[in-house]
């Protein structure tokens, strides 16, 4: 009986040890996930995007997913999707359900306070001009407090033990007419994707519209360049409903 627990230890404790060596071309297993890796440009591959698309649009356009930055907060990723001849959307990329709900919601908030600020604008131009002087130095103390390479930390820690996943939430414009005749051009709809490996070389994931008649499809794609992070304006609009 000894003999046997000893087999059985001694190949158990084998097995881990391959496994912390790493898993694939996506990285060691044991080391920290660095959100930064996703920056970049991944083509796309959608089989019934491209069922869709023309022939034409799908010789002449490549699908593409930029990865531009993380949000100011530091919890969700701004990128934008491009499926030629059928959809082009601001995307945002969260490691959970509530995250992505409050990031929702505070871009939401931000284009609604920008709208007012518009409106306003001839009449308020002076008086905002003294307030910027005042508030500047105050935000950058805040700014200060709290390094946001923690704050990064801390948010998707939990992604450093598994192949990180992202869920997703999509607002954009679909280029052709909903063949269901389902609501506007402009639409919000959700997916995910789940990476390789720490290294974010490729991902593969879904996306669903309704409009389309999409529930899950399937999406997948590789990265053709890495980038640093690139600025990008989100103007999320509230949903309907």
């Amino acid at each position: 009986m000894a003999d046997w627990e000893d087999a059985t230890l001694s190949s158990r404790h084998m097995h881990n040890r391959v496994g912390k060596q790493g898993r694939g071309k996506g990285g060691k297993s044991g080391g920290a996930f660095n959100v930064q890796k996703t920056f970049g440009t991944f083509e796309v591959k959608c089989p019934a995007a491209t069922k869709l698309a023309s022939s034409d649009t799908e010789n002449t356009q490549t699908a593409k997913l930029e990865v531009y930055t993380l949000n100011d907060d530091g919890n969700a990723l701004l990128a934008e999707l491009f499926l030629p001849g059928v959809l082009h959307a601001t995307v945002l990329l969260a490691g959970s359900r509530k995250t992505m709900s409050s990031v929702v919601r505070g871009f939401e908030a931000e284009t609604a306070a920008q709208d007012e600020v518009e409106v306003d604008a001839s009449a308020n131009a002076s008086r905002s001009e003294l307030d910027d002087s005042g508030e500047s130095e105050g935000e950058h103390e805040s700014q200060a407090d709290d390094d946001p390479a923690d704050r990064r930390a801390r948010e998707f820690e939990k992604n450093s033990f598994r192949s990180p996943k992202f869920w997703m939430r999509w607002q954009g414009e679909l280029l052709q007419s909903s063949p269901n005749g389902h609501g506007s051009n402009s639409i919000t709809d959700s997916g995910y994707v789940v990476f390789s490996g720490n290294n974010c070389d490729k991902f593969q994931g879904t996306i669903s519209c309704e409009q389309l008649d999409w529930k899950n499809v399937k999406i997948d794609g590789w990265k053709t360049a890495s980038r640093s992070a690139r600025d990008f304006a989100v103007a999320w609009q509230k949903e309907s409903g």
